[in-house]
């Protein structure tokens, strides 16, 4: 049976390697007809001791934005943010309105515009308040990539894309994560896993995804 390692999951923009990961080593989400955040559509993700592997769809249109008093053409869903509790426990890191019983440890901003070149790694210090955006940046650099965007046959754009679990600034002891984009002004606009909007338009936060970790 097929593992998640390097040897089948090349990140050239062909996603059929993604069809051979067993299912045991999968964690993967998608957004319902009645998701309030609307332009992240799949993700998946798997892991060896090496890398974490991570497929992206989302919304391949551009819109117009005024950024600093100058109307510009930008990717809808233009930054991604990977939230990601490395210890297993919601009693440390960061408790992001988004997710429930985030405890995020690390939190990994970029883009795919620039196939994640300038990605962030930020950690959240262990005497910061839950409830506050307290991520300081690591200062470390080269530790995501990416493919080329590849646009779908429904018009949709999609990536993969691994991230380097060396490069990350605390050991992994279980793996949970959750994914959002924004676009270029930073208004959010897609998230995932992502439960369905309830009727009155309060947001109904989901549990991030278990990603199995190959030791």
């Amino acid at each position: 049976m097929n593992q998640c390692t390097s040897k089948n999951l090349v990140i050239d923009g062909n996603f059929k390697d993604w069809d051979r990961v067993p299912a045991s080593r999968l964690a993967q989400a998608s957004a319902g007809d009645k998701a309030k955040y609307k332009d992240l559509y799949n993700v998946k993700f798997c892991a060896d001791s090496t890398y974490i592997y991570f497929y992206l769809e989302f919304n391949g249109g551009t819109e117009v934005l005024n950024i600093e008093g100058e109307d510009v053409t930008r990717d809808v869903a233009w930054a991604i943010d990977f939230f990601m509790n490395v210890d297993g426990c919601s009693q440390t890191g960061g408790r992001d309105w988004l997710f429930k019983d985030a405890g995020s440890d690390i939190l990994i901003e970029g883009s795919w515009t620039d196939n994640f070149s300038r990605a962030g790694i930020h950690v959240f210090p262990p005497d910061a308040d839950q409830n506050s955006w307290a991520w300081q940046d690591a200062n470390i650099e080269g530790s995501t990539m990416c493919c080329d965007p590849v646009i779908l046959s429904n018009g949709h754009k999609a990536v993969e894309g691994k991230i380097s679990i060396d490069k990350l600034p605390i050991a992994i002891q279980k793996l949970r994560i959750g994914v959002l984009c924004s676009n270029a002004g930073w208004t959010l606009n897609g998230l995932l896993p992502q439960a369905e909007e309830e009727s009155d338009g309060a947001d109904v936060v989901s549990e991030m995804l278990d990603v199995p970790i190959l030791q």
